[in-house]
């Protein structure tokens, strides 16, 4: 039964196997998706190419996640090639690339800190110590 629906739909020709071996290496991060739901998107697509019967490399699967990451990750990348990374294993790079990404989510909110900082020392200078709110002229439109 499993036999008959897997070859009915999932057929092992020639173009199929092209297919998903594009599809594999030309994968790329979407914007806003999570770094493991991207690493998981991408070996489910070797899996994919595995199961037509094509030849794939843990290290293949790991430079196609490197090779479709976003331009955040490029530090990633130079620092990769720096340190003489020559055949990474793909838990390796999940790891360092999961690390990444956390270390961008704590950078973001002290960029917010500091942002609304600086927007409350604006509302003391000039205008702002009058304490009339509806005084103070805004940077960016100039209304009031």
């Amino acid at each position: 039964m499993w036999s008959t629906l897997q070859g009915v739909f999932q057929r092992k020709s020639l173009m199929n196997k092209m297919q998903a071996r594009r599809e594999l290496y030309t994968v790329s991060m979407n914007v806003g998706e999570s770094m493991l739901g991207y690493i998981n998107r991408v070996r489910n697509l070797g899996e994919k190419f595995k199961a037509m019967g094509g030849e794939l490399t843990e290290m293949d699967v790991a430079m196609s996640v490197l090779n479709g990451l976003t331009s955040k990750y490029e530090n990633l990348l130079v620092a990769f090639d720096a340190e003489g990374y020559d055949d990474p294993s793909l838990e390796f790079v999940k790891s360092r690339l999961l690390q990444e990404e956390r270390r961008q989510a704590d950078k973001t909110p002290a960029i917010k800190r500091i942002g609304d900082m600086a927007l409350v020392g604006a509302n003391y200078r000039g205008q702002g110590r009058r304490g009339d709110l509806c005084k103070i002229e805004c940077y960016f439109c100039h209304k009031f």
